[in-house]
């Protein structure tokens, strides 16, 4: 488990997800690990937090921001951000596009987090999967449509879920 302020991701058996977002944790690590050298700039010796609340990537998230009261807009963009770039849930976000076999350009950050994610499903075995989605996708958490999938959709959907899928190419992936 890691934890960073309200925020945490735990290993549900049978996967590296986040609750309520079906990214592997190493994405949501790696992005978060992006926000945190600003938040700890922004940690102070103010008396009283800012209280942010917003929703994002599937949950509410409650922050509190210490130091820098004038900082929260800020990260509420870049949360926003990352979540335009990274959501399963949004038809314009760059996971879509991909996951729909599209080819799309990156940003410097998304490159970085992706060849990380490839890297580290590589050094794993596979355990840590930037490519699980389908998989994920059958127990119908992002549709609405709940339900324990069957062993052979599951099979299926694993076969389609090899990193060598993902084809990063400089700034293009497919």
């Amino acid at each position: 488990m890691w934890c960073c302020g309200k925020i945490k991701a735990q290993k549900p058996a049978g996967g590296l997800f986040c609750p309520g977002r079906f990214f592997p944790a190493a994405f949501w690590q790696r992005a978060v690990c992006l926000l945190l050298p600003v938040l700890l700039l922004l940690s102070g010796c103010s008396p009283q937090p800012v209280h942010l609340q917003l929703y994002a990537m599937d949950t509410v998230m409650e922050l509190k921001i210490w130091g820098a009261p004038d900082a929260a807009p800020a990260i509420e963009r870049e949360i926003n951000r990352l979540e335009q770039q990274l959501s399963v849930t949004r038809a314009d976000s760059l996971v879509s596009q991909l996951n729909d076999r599209q080819t799309v350009t990156l940003p410097p950050d998304i490159q970085e987090l992706l060849s990380f994610a490839a890297a580290l499903c590589q050094k794993t075995g596979g355990a840590v999967n930037p490519c699980l989605y389908p998989v994920t996708k059958l127990w119908g958490f992002t549709t609405g449509s709940y339900q324990v999938p069957t062993a052979a959709a599951i099979s299926q959907a694993l076969s389609s879920v090899q990193i060598e899928n993902l084809h990063l190419e400089g700034e293009q992936a497919f």
